[in-house]
């Protein structure tokens, strides 16, 4: 998954969580004074973003999201370490 589809999965987790039409959904929207979301409807959207991208974020990276673009570039960040597409970690293979 590239970063353009990241934005519009994670701009469409918001949408569906918020109960709110995605063209309001920008990138410089905050979520909580903007688009109205309060602590679980956070943790309820984070938790969705990683489940479809099969990653984990780190509490740390989230302390300083406030708007749509911030959440956008830490799941892309998480999701794509080099900036590519996605890199997957199957482990390591043969290893002991």
């Amino acid at each position: 998954m590239n970063k353009v589809e990241i934005n519009m999965m994670v701009k469409n987790i918001v949408s569906e969580h918020l109960d709110i039409n995605h063209h309001f959904v920008t990138r410089n929207r905050r979520i909580v004074d903007d688009l109205g979301a309060d602590s679980m409807n956070f943790l309820e959207i984070v938790i969705d973003i990683e489940r479809q991208l099969n990653i984990s974020i780190e509490d740390y990276l989230l302390s300083d999201v406030s708007t749509v673009g911030d959440l956008i570039d830490v799941a892309a960040d998480v999701a794509m370490p080099s900036g590519g597409d996605r890199v997957v970690n199957i482990g390591c293979l043969g290893c002991v």
